[in-house]
């Protein structure tokens, strides 16, 4: 899949620098891959980088409010969390912290 598809699909990106020659599993064929991947030709539609970080941030936000949410359940804090998966700050302290 190229990197616009996966973006686009459910699955999500994760990219991590692995540095070489470092007997990490896999890594000789990310170095092929990586390798192979650098003789390819651009796409004809490039993505802006701020695109890609609207994107990253989207994505970030979905995890964030689902882990928030996955935390709450069951708790009596639960009703405290609003739409975006996040404690209210304007609540005192003492409310706000579990």
């Amino acid at each position: 899949m190229k990197l616009i598809e996966l973006g686009k699909s459910s699955e999500g990106i994760a990219l991590q620098w692995i540095p070489s020659h470092c007997n990490i599993s896999g890594n000789e064929k990310a170095d092929r891959l990586a390798k192979a991947g650098s003789f390819m030709s651009l796409p004809e539609s490039r993505l802006p980088l701020h695109n890609i970080k609207r994107l990253i941030y989207s994505k970030l936000k979905v995890n964030r409010v689902s882990q928030y949410g996955d935390a709450a359940t069951g708790k009596r804090w639960n009703i405290l969390l609003n739409k975006s998966g996040r404690i209210p700050s304007s609540l005192p302290r003492s409310v706000g912290v579990a």
